[in-house]
């Protein structure tokens, strides 16, 4: 039974914080990520003596500070590439030019489009890690009060294998089951997480 708790606790608690701090936790994890990152592979490459260290520890902090960066510079491509796809589905609409007039008018709305998004990508990952996390919490929720008087169905003598089938069974068939519900619980999450995160920065 303890796995099965540990696998709900985990889904509420992941995602109440992806709802709360989604903003805040992504650019954390995507420092730490770059940081670490850098700074094995100059360790493991060049080995670990003082100098090396040294080296590796300045790299690791330039690669944290460019990986914000990195962050609003990624949203810009993103940005580009989804603006010349919509830019493509609006062009016929557009009449007097033709040619290579049409593909300079969608490279250019795909710039803008890529500088606008890059310019609020913030709201853009408020939005994804609230809804994210609002699903999450929302399995997480919805399976504990539907299956309320049947956990003990998804229990075994071993913790992991407990967690392994119980959190399988929420990611596909429960979700299968209650798939409006689950996204009901997702959208209202993320309404009140954009607007939480939203007076936290």
């Amino acid at each position: 039974m303890i796995g099965v708790i540990l696998t709900i606790a985990i889904f509420l608690f992941t995602g109440f914080m992806a709802v709360m701090k989604g903003q805040k936790l992504f650019s954390l994890f995507l420092t730490i990520f770059a940081f670490s990152l850098t700074f094995e592979m100059v360790v493991s490459t060049y080995g670990q003596t003082s100098t090396t260290m040294a080296i590796a520890l300045g790299a690791a902090v330039v690669a944290a500070i460019l990986a914000q960066y990195a962050e609003k510079f990624a949203f810009f491509l993103l940005g580009v590439v989804a603006g010349v796809f919509l830019g493509y589905l609006l062009i016929p609409f557009v009449h007097g030019i033709s040619g290579n007039l049409q593909l300079a008018a969608v490279i250019i709305f795909g710039v803008i489009f890529g500088a606008v998004t890059a310019h609020f990508h913030k709201i853009f990952i408020r939005i994804a890690t609230a809804f994210i996390g609002g699903r999450i919490l929302s399995i997480g929720a919805l399976f504990t009060i539907f299956n309320m008087m049947h956990l003990t169905d998804f229990a075994s003598s071993d913790i992991l294998t407990s967690m392994k089938v119980t959190s399988m069974y929420m990611t596909t068939t429960f979700v299968n089951q209650y798939a409006t519900y689950i996204l009901a619980g997702a959208i209202l999450c993320a309404v009140i997480g954009f607007f939480v995160q939203g007076k936290r920065h």
